[in-house]
């Protein structure tokens, strides 16, 4: 991964987390983060939330802090967390002012049950949730807007997902918009 800090005209290496046990062939249960997502918080750190590959410690994702734009990520820093249940899938992450917004397939063994969590604690802990699409689901992806419009009274976030109809199938690629103050549309 490479990171900028003057908005692209430069870039330099970030740092990285192996998987463990180090220069091995995994098995279930080892570490093994992936297809990660990154938020700037409030405080000017970086969460990070990865699929949790290999099942390490659950069926659930794993987060970590970078207190330094990602030029050093700790072992000691990472945490399983289990309110964030997951069946090993790219999920999407946002923020919306001083909240992080989570979106991903809630199901320990399907991907199926697509659902927007929210954590006003930088990712430390997360509401239980608005059910998006009770069926199959793929990845997805999350954006917030930098500003939003005051004038029409809603504050939208938008997600694109892969939509089936069942669980296991994909039959679409959708896009939608959750306004935060009531629902999807």
């Amino acid at each position: 991964c490479i990171t900028s800090d003057d908005h692209g005209l430069t870039w330099h290496p970030a740092a990285s987390i192996p998987g463990l046990p180090f220069n091995t062939t995994k098995v279930p249960g080892d570490f093994l983060p992936d297809e990660n997502n990154v938020v700037e918080l409030s405080d000017g750190s970086l969460l990070i939330n990865a699929r949790n590959q290999n099942r390490f410690h659950c069926a659930c994702r794993l987060s970590l802090v970078s207190r330094d734009g990602g030029d050093s990520l700790d072992l000691a820093d990472v945490r399983v967390d289990t309110n964030l249940t997951e069946p090993a899938i790219a999920a999407g992450l946002a923020m919306y002012s001083d909240t992080v917004l989570y979106a991903g397939a809630n199901s320990t063994s399907e991907r199926k049950d697509l659902v927007m969590h929210w954590s006003y604690d930088n990712g430390l802990t997360w509401n239980k949730g608005l059910m998006l699409w009770p069926a199959g689901c793929g990845y997805t992806s999350l954006a917030a807007p930098a500003h939003f419009d005051e004038s029409s009274g809603r504050r939208r976030v938008f997600l694109a997902y892969e939509k089936g109809i069942a669980a296991h199938t994909i039959d679409s690629i959708n896009v939608i918009a959750v306004d935060l103050l009531g629902g999807s549309h």
